[in-house]
């Protein structure tokens, strides 16, 4: 089973990724949700173990680049997907810089999510 936190200060999305996950997913499991990443990191330190975290990037205290950055670096086996309605390239790229990887918006249609940018992989 996949477990997966997620991380969003607003807690009407929280509760709707967790119902559709929930909802379509037996094999997924949601083991925390924070509203900020002051919260994440302390599930983290405190031995909470996900597969992946969905993050928005706009959270207080730490944004979610910097708290990417700093799960990249200190818990390297946990994946991110990253979720925003802005989509200024700045923002984007930022996300996607740390792993070369997708950046999907949190607006996109139901049936065909839209993927912002793709960036490679850094050498």
């Amino acid at each position: 089973m996949s477990k997966v936190i997620i991380v969003d200060d607003h807690i009407l999305f929280r509760l709707g990724i967790r119902a559709a996950i929930e909802e379509s997913f037996a094999d997924i499991s949601i083991i925390a949700e924070c509203s900020s990443a002051h919260e994440l990191l302390i599930h983290l330190k405190n031995g909470t173990k996900p597969d992946l975290i969905l993050l928005d990037i706009i959270i207080p205290e730490i944004d979610g680049i910097e708290i990417a950055k700093i799960i990249l670096r200190d818990y390297p086996d946990i994946k991110i997907l990253v979720l925003t309605t802005d989509t200024s390239t700045e923002i984007c790229f930022g996300a996607c810089r740390p792993r070369g990887k997708r950046l999907y918006e949190q607006n996109s249609r139901k049936d065909r999510p839209r993927r912002r940018h793709k960036i490679g992989t850094r050498r």
